[in-house]
């Protein structure tokens, strides 16, 4: 009887090594998990403020244009105007990347 309770309890404790060490596969690869989570809100919070950087750019480039357009006012022409829109059309098309 003794004998039994014996293999049983090595048995037991075999399964429950077994489990621990799944468990703690488990915990590694959540780990790894949460880690690779963190990595890509950092790289999306990177293209976030790439992106902010460009709009700002963006917001420049069209302020110049149209600084250059009130001095150049007197002699509009249809160049000049297709020029600006292109500038404006390039500016939209930052803005929407």
């Amino acid at each position: 009887m003794l004998r039994q309770k014996s293999v049983e309890q090595g048995n037991t404790i075999v399964e429950l090594e077994k489990s621990l060490a799944v468990e703690k596969r488990t915990n590694e690869l959540n780990e790894r998990e949460i880690h690779l989570q963190k990595k890509i809100i950092e790289v999306k919070e990177m293209e976030i403020q790439g992106l902010n950087r460009n709009f700002d750019q963006m917001k420049e480039v069209a302020d110049r244009a149209v600084k250059l357009a009130e001095i150049s006012k007197p002699s509009l022409s249809g160049p000049l105007l297709t020029t600006i829109g292109i500038v404006l059309a390039a500016i939209i098309v930052g803005i929407a990347l």
